[in-house]
This record gives C-alpha cells, structure tokens and sequence, in this order.
C-alpha cells in the first residue's frame, strides 16, 4: 500500500466514506466502486440515519494534498 493512502471519513461520527490513495479516491458501497482521479471537489452525506452530516474535501491536483472540511 502507498504510504499516502487514507481513510476518508466523517467529521462527525467516523464512518468511512471513501479511500484516498496516490491521488485517486476510492468510494466502494457493495458491489458499485467509483474512482475519481485529478483536480476536484466532491461532498458526502454520511450514511448513518442519526448522523447525515455534509462533509466535503478538496483535492488540488494529483498525488497533492487533500483538504477536507467539516
């Protein structure tokens, strides 16, 4: 595994959302995977019925830094 690989997860209750390695995120819900690569913005409602908290991230190009909001 790269040694920039990371979870993506929600500020606020932890569920992971997606994976981020080599500048290319990894979001995998039961049989779907989707793979996004280069500059963009993507945002997530966390799944959880109790939680739905809107988190957004920010890649700024690839294998660059991640910024995530909460």
């Amino acid at each position: 595994m790269a040694d920039d690989a990371r979870d993506i997860r929600c500020t606020a209750c932890g569920k992971l959302l997606a994976r981020m390695c080599d500048g290319v995120l990894t979001i995998q819900r039961g049989e779907l995977q989707v793979t996004i690569d280069g500059e963009f913005r993507a945002s997530f409602v966390c799944s959880q019925p109790r939680c739905r908290r809107l988190n957004l991230i920010s890649v700024r190009s690839h294998g660059a830094r991640l910024t995530a909001f909460p």
